[in-house]
């Protein structure tokens, strides 16, 4: 579980998801169904995020005066 931050402010939010792996699992639970295979499959993958400080205003996000 990704622990809860509080984003103060507009930030540039990033999640980043290993999709070769997970459609290579997705293929070989797949193959294993429909052609009976004995292919390896993964069902848990590393999920991370990134919080960043965006270059520009998002729409919507109003920054307060200095």
């Amino acid at each position: 579980m990704i622990p809860r931050q509080r984003v103060h402010g507009c930030a540039l939010v990033s999640v980043h998801m290993p999709w070769r792996e997970m459609t290579q699992n997705g293929i070989n639970a797949l193959l294993n169904l429909y052609y009976d295979m004995k292919r390896p499959v993964t069902r848990k993958f590393p999920v991370s995020v990134s919080l960043r400080a965006s270059l520009s205003e998002a729409a919507g996000c109003r920054r307060k005066a200095a």
